[in-house]
Order: C-alpha cells, then sequence, then structure tokens
C-alpha cells in the first residue's frame, strides 16, 4: 500500500442479513488511521486532511486520535489551498451518507476558521444542520456576497 493512503481498521466484523435476504458486512469502530505520522503527512500535502474528512463522510469512520491531532495542529496550513480545490473537496464531504457527521468534525477540529470564503457556511451547516446540496450551498455564498454588495453600495450613495 503507498506511503500517502488511508486506511481504516475493523474491529468485531459480523455478517448480518436483510430483510431482502442480502448479506451486509457490518463493521464497528471504524477509524481512518494513517501510514506515518499525521503531522508529517500533512505537511506534504494540506488536502489529506479534507480527504480524511471526506472518509468520515461517506464511509462514516470515525478519525483515530492521532490523525485528530494532527488535524489539530496543522489546519492552519489550509490557508495555503486554493478556493476551488476546497470546493471540490465540500462537495464530495456534503454528498456523503454521514455528511451531518464530517461538517460537524471540521466544525469541531477549527477546519473550518481556515478555509476562506466557505467558513461561515459551514459554521451554520454545524450549528444548524439541514441536508443540502452543494449548490445550495454555492447559492447562499452567492447570495451573501451579493447583500454585501448591495450594502456597500447604498453606504456610498
Amino acid at each position: 500500500m503507498p506511503a500517502n493512503r488511508f486506511r481504516s481498521r475493523s474491529y468485531k466484523r459480523t455478517n448480518t442479513k436483510t430483510p431482502g435476504g442480502v448479506n451486509v458486512l457490518r463493521y464497528k469502530k471504524k477509524k481512518v488511521k494513517m501510514i506515518g505520522k499525521p503531522k508529517v503527512r500533512f505537511n506534504e500535502s494540506p488536502v489529506r486532511m479534507l480527504k480524511a474528512i471526506n472518509l468520515v463522510s461517506k464511509y462514516g469512520l470515525y478519525l483515530d486520535v492521532s490523525v485528530y491531532k494532527g488535524i489539530d495542529k496543522r489546519k492552519n496550513l489550509l490557508k495555503k489551498l486554493s478556493s476551488a480545490l476546497i470546493a471540490v473537496e465540500l462537495k464530495e464531504i456534503l454528498r456523503g451518507e454521514f455528511a451531518k457527521r464530517a461538517v460537524r468534525l471540521l466544525y469541531d477540529t477549527g477546519m473550518f476558521s481556515k478555509m476562506g470564503v466557505f467558513k461561515n457556511e459551514i459554521k451554520r451547516l454545524a450549528t444548524r444542520y439541514k441536508e443540502e446540496t452543494f449548490d445550495e450551498l454555492l447559492n447562499n455564498l452567492y447570495n451573501l456576497s451579493n447583500g454585501e454588495k448591495i450594502k456597500e453600495n447604498n453606504k456610498s450613495t
């Protein structure tokens, strides 16, 4: 496995049958871990922090303590990322089945405060979550920015 990949560790794997008769594997205590030291990996590529949150969103995993601490120490590196790259990752995060948990993690770790234009919308989603598509989130950002421009124009006249 390449050194820059995430891995999840599962414990107590059990088989269960759904009412339709399909076998479903259930995993308990899935965690996102990193190969190597998370702080070093996040220094190499800050987008890995968002990728870890994306795994939480898609698969309902939990962050390992070392990954959580690494994000906490290196979240300032998110300022270096372009808004377009953050937008792509946020789009994937909001599409996930466990998006509410992932958005809450963005808020709890403080990553949201380093995400530029998305900061207020992520805070709003984390405190008053409702399922939204990424397009609705962008529309909210667009409307907010237009409202600010209108207010600025009114003040100058």
